[in-house]
Formats: structure tokens, sequence, C-alpha cells
């Protein structure tokens, strides 16, 4: 991708929603190009967005989720990481690395409740009770790249 790609968040989030809507298989590739879309309009015309700007963000990221897959938290999908972890990022006190700590552990219990959850939505659906016991594959996912952020934060 050009630099020019990365000159905003806005434009960045933008470019990154096109790599993964052709990267990433199945349905969790349009839905995390359609959160990353929200977000970059969210933060429309911000250059610098503080942490503020990035909580609304992500919240019309977990939002438009949730509005393409018809999911509400306690659905059994990656809605269950992400709206947690949404709300605890909008929330937290401190610095952002410690508000993305909390949104990081909100993320885990949020993926971890799953195992206990029937399946309503996404690819666990079509398990049925054959998937209680272990935590949902999209949940977990969420906690993967939250990781990786937080990492990047210190």
């Amino acid at each position: 991708m050009p630099e020019a790609a990365f000159a905003t968040p806005e434009a960045a989030l933008a470019a990154m929603a096109g790599a993964l809507r052709r990267a990433i298989a199945g349905s969790s590739g349009p839905f995390y190009a359609t959160a990353l879309l929200a977000a970059s309009q969210a933060l429309h015309g911000q250059a610098a967005p503080g942490r503020a700007a990035w909580a609304t963000a992500f919240r019309a990221a977990v939002a438009a989720i949730g509005e393409l897959g018809g999911a509400r938290p306690g659905d059994r999908t990656m809605l269950d990481a992400l709206h947690p972890a949404a709300e605890a990022f909008a929330t937290a006190e401190g610095p952002v690395a410690a508000a993305w700590a909390a949104a990081e552990a909100a993320a885990e219990e949020g993926a971890a409740a799953t195992a206990t959850m029937p399946p309503r939505r996404g690819r666990a659906a079509y398990l049925g009770d054959r998937a209680l016991g272990v935590p949902d594959a999209g949940a977990s996912a969420v906690l993967v790249w939250m990781r990786a952020i937080g990492r990047s934060l210190g």
C-alpha cells in the first residue's frame, strides 16, 4: 500500500478495511472490514484523535458488526468479546495503555463466557450444543489482535 494510505488514522483504517476484506476468509473478513470502515468514518477529519475519539470509533466498529451480522452480546459471537472491550476502553481511567489493558481484560472475560453460551449466531450456531464447553472462535480471535495492539502500546 502506498504511504499516503496511512497519512491519517481515518485513511489507515479504511486501507486496512480493504486489505482485511480480501485477506480474511469467511464472514470475519467482511465483519472486520465493516468495523474498520465504521471506525474510519467516526474519525473523519481528525489528524490526531484523542482517547475519547478512539473510544467512539471502537464503539462504532462494534455496532457496525452487530448491524451487519444481526448479532448481539450473548449470541456467542465475536461481539461477546468486542462489546465489553469497547465499553471498558471508553470508561477506563488513566493513560491509553491502561485503558487498553482494561479492554483486553474485558474481552478475555467475554470470550471465556462464550463457552457456556448456547450459540445463536455465527458459525457456532451450526454446531448447536456441541459448541458448549469451548470459547467461541471469533471471540477468541479478538483476543489475538487486541493483545498485539496492547503489546505495541507498551
